[in-house]
């Protein structure tokens, strides 16, 4: 049988343990937050690299693709 002392010192083990755990939770939470971003809901615009009708053709030609219908 396990002996009440061994008991009160596992308890208190335990007790003295707890706030440092939710800080080092805390601490990761928080480091967490400053290297993940939410996703953006449009893509960003690149400088130098507007959309024009003459790189839109461009694009479907490399594609194959377009907003045309194919006939």
């Amino acid at each position: 049988m396990v002996s009440n002392t061994a008991v009160v010192l596992l308890s208190v083990g335990c007790l003295l343990t707890m706030p440092a755990l939710a800080f080092a939770q805390d601490d990761l939470m928080a480091k967490a937050r400053q290297q993940f971003e939410p996703i953006p809901t449009a893509a960003p615009e690149l400088p130098g690299n507007a959309a024009t009708p003459e790189g839109l053709r461009k694009d479907e030609q490399v594609d194959g693709e377009g907003s045309r219908e194919q006939v």
